[in-house]
Parts: structure tokens; C-alpha cells; sequence
């Protein structure tokens, strides 16, 4: 785990049989009103290269990180918005939406 907040996470995963490694990302939108928060999750594949470039300059910064990944590069999401059902789908990219 490299940021483990209560509405926000960064893992770098790895595979224990294949060792592709991966970075997922974990976002929470508290919704003070009605208590139905908004969560998305993405997880992208990365190369050796760029999972150790992410966790150094995780460090310093959240947004030059996942920069690293590459915007075309093939990545699963799941989002459940307040109030609407969850759905996972493929989609490109590593998007960091406002969390708290």
C-alpha cells in the first residue's frame, strides 16, 4: 500500500505466478447528506519501469505518478455513483476524480 487514506488508496500490486505488476487506485466521495457515497476503483498493468517511477514519485507527488501510466494504456474500472448502481468496465487510463 503506497497511500492508504480512509477515502483514498494507491496499491502497487504484483502477480505471485506471473509477477505483472499493477497500480491500483481506490477513490471515496463522502456524501454528507444522504450517507450513499461515491466510490470508483482502477487497477491499469505496468511495466517494471514504470510501477518502481510511480512509487518514487508517489513521494512527492499524486498526480506526476499516475501520469506514468500511460492515458491509452487499457485499465478496469468499477464506479458506483451515489445513488445509481455500480458497474465495472473496461476503459483507458488512470483518472483521480476529488475525494474526501
Amino acid at each position: 500500500m503506497w497511500i492508504d487514506e480512509s477515502h483514498f488508496n494507491i496499491r502497487g500490486l504484483e502477480c505471485p505466478h506471473c509477477t505483472r505488476r499493477f497500480v491500483s487506485v481506490f477513490n471515496e466521495t463522502i456524501d454528507w447528506a444522504r450517507g450513499d457515497d461515491a466510490q470508483s476503483w482502477t487497477m491499469a498493468p505496468v511495466t517494471v519501469d514504470e510501477f518502481d517511477r510511480v512509487e518514487t514519485l508517489l513521494a512527492s507527488s499524486v498526480e506526476a505518478a499516475l501520469r506514468v501510466v500511460p492515458s491509452g494504456r487499457r485499465s478496469l474500472h468499477r464506479d458506483h455513483p451515489s445513488g445509481d448502481d455500480a458497474r465495472t468496465f473496461w476503459a483507458t487510463g488512470i483518472d483521480v476524480a476529488f475525494h474526501g
